[in-house]
């Protein structure tokens, strides 16, 4: 909050985040503002400056505000002008002597910054998200001979162009952090060689050439990125080995050469991210298996070409193989390069499948608290890696917290059913492409099935062919149950028409009539027929079978 000195007098006004709505009263607060120190008014986004930004600059003065050592106005409008030029280059001769701190990240500021606001004892500029252009400023004057004493510069997501001045990278001492991402800056990256420095950040420029060497000896630098430039050549031996490295971003760029594999990889590096590059090789070399914290490695869209390497070796305590490589791995990214062989079976006991007592990372927010649990990936698709489909590409029990991806490989045919994976396709031995249905897989990626394709099980039994064993013991059920049944029919029939060869007089008690012969009717007990004249009478043959004579 606001602070006053032991002689009553105000020295730090604080008014960030008051919601503020008028135009900045620097001609009201003047009495106020001569023993002002620290001056916040960020983050009020209906304060505005005035009708030009020379109302705001006032508070700069040193007329108005001698004493001024922060001045603090991001995200307020403070600098909202119809001038184009917000600072002109007589603003450092009105100075605060002492002023240290300026924050003006978007404040609707324009123009060019003129370089004496850094070539002084300024120590920390962050102008982000403004209009801001033309040459970036350096921080060295030739004609005072004179070091910078700038620690922070920020100039994120403006329109500054040309190169970087160089005396960035050995005329200011105590530089901690330069950050001037999303611009449209040229040329290549100073070689910075500033001990103190712990990030630097040129992503979404025009930058060429190569990383300097300098840069792998920085032993205080946290956060490298360089993603989304032009860079070229090799990367740097040692350049991830810094000992306080956490973050380093080269992706969407044109660096060829191979992973750095002769340093050990630094033990708090946590995130790399190597993609969409031209690099060639091993990218799992053994010192980079060994980075001891490093839980995010993306490599994917490269020209990589190896076998995947063992992560396991055989404890003898235990009697089973004990993952030794990548013990903190969530997410790698080996897609879209010629990675070959088969992938280990050992794999599953990666973090990345099997979390196990590790568990999962999560994103905090501003207090610290888990907002959602990283979800941990490995895609090895679109390489050339055969064999047999590994069974822990099929995990199922975190669910969507793992996304495991193998498609577009040479995996070996038929895919296994329990494999139940989209566009997951395998090579036969005839080096035809197939997918998990054995139909022919076609340039363009539809699929030609010469006949049904393979259906999953719905059957009976598993397998590939369970609809047609369903069918075959269906029809054994219907043999069987017709031969029951006439098995039956017969028995009852022999029951009630007993057939005895040796007694025919019994045969004709029994069959009484003429309806004893029609099946399904039913018996009626008329009597015995009477003999009638002139009807032969039956006779016996050899067998007891009745003969009649004509």
């Amino acid at each position: 909050g606001s602070l006053c000195n032991s002689a009553g007098e105000l020295t730090h006004l604080h008014l960030a985040g008051f919601g503020l709505s008028c135009e900045f009263p620097v001609a009201d607060l003047a009495p106020v503002l001569r023993t002002v120190h620290r001056l916040d008014i960020s983050s009020n986004p209906d304060l505005e400056g005035g009708t030009s930004a020379a109302n705001t600059l006032m508070a700069l003065s040193a007329t108005v505000a001698p004493n001024m050592t922060h001045f603090h106005a991001s995200y307020s409008p403070v600098f909202r002008s119809a001038s184009r030029l917000t600072f002109t280059p007589r603003v450092c001769s009105v100075l605060p002597p002492n002023l240290i701190s300026v924050r003006i990240s978007q404040t609707e500021a324009t123009g060019t910054i003129p370089g004496c606001m850094i070539q002084t004892h300024l120590r920390e500029l962050e102008m982000s998200s403004n209009a801001l252009s033309g040459q970036m400023p350096g921080p060295y004057d030739a004609n005072a001979s004179i070091p910078s004493d700038i620690e922070v510069m920020l100039a994120d997501n403006c329109e500054f162009t040309g190169t970087i001045p160089s005396e960035w990278a050995d005329h200011a001492p105590r530089l901690n952090v330069f950050s001037a991402a999303n611009n449209e800056l040229t040329g290549s990256i100073p070689a910075f060689m500033e001990e103190t420095l712990e990030m630097i950040r040129l992503p979404g420029n025009l930058l060429t050439g190569g990383i300097p060497n300098s840069l792998a000896s920085l032993p205080s630098l946290r956060v490298l990125e360089f993603q989304d430039n032009q860079l070229t050549g090799s990367i740097p031996e040692g350049l991830f080995s810094g000992s306080n490295l956490l973050w380093a971003f080269l992706h969407d760029n044109a660096l060829t050469g191979t992973m750095p594999d002769q340093s050990a990889y630094g033990a708090k590096l946590l995130v790399l991210n190597v993609q969409n590059n031209a690099l060639e090789g091993n990218p799992l070399p053994n010192v980079l298996l060994d980075a001891p914290a490093l839980y995010s490695y993306k490599a994917g869209g490269n020209l990589f070409s190896a076998k995947l390497p063992a992560v396991t070796e055989y404890d003898e305590t235990t009697e089973a193989h004990k993952l030794t490589k990548l013990k903190e791995l969530r997410i790698l990214d080996l897609s879209d390069n010629k990675m070959y062989g088969p992938a280990p079976a050992e794999y599953e006991q990666l973090v990345i499948i099997t979390p196990g007592e590790k568990g999962f990372l999560c994103y905090a927010d501003a207090n610290g608290r888990c907002t959602e649990p990283l979800v941990h990936v490995l895609d090895l698709s679109s390489n050339e890696l055969s064999g047999q489909v590994p069974a822990w590409a099929m995990q199922t029990k975190w669910g969507a917290l793992i996304e495991i991806n193998i498609t577009d490989n040479n995996w070996a045919c038929p895919i296994p059913e329990s494999i139940d994976i989209d566009g997951l396709t395998c090579v036969d031995g005839d080096g035809v492409r197939r997918d998990r249905f054995d139909g022919v897989v076609i340039g363009d990626g539809t699929t030609n099935y010469r006949e049904e394709p393979r259906k999953k099980s719905s059957g009976f039994f598993g397998g590939a062919d369970s609809m047609g064993w369903s069918v075959v013991v269906l029809i054994l059920i219907i043999v069987v149950v017709v031969w029951t049944m006439a098995v039956i029919r017969n028995y009852v029939k022999r029951k009630l028409y007993p057939r005895d060869e040796g007694n025919f007089e019994e045969i004709e008690e029994n069959f009484s009539g003429p309806m004893a012969n029609m099946d399904g009717l039913e018996l009626t007990d008329v009597g015995p027929p009477r003999p009638q004249e002139g009807a032969n009478r039956p006779r016996m043959t050899s067998r007891g079978m009745p003969l009649f004579n004509d």
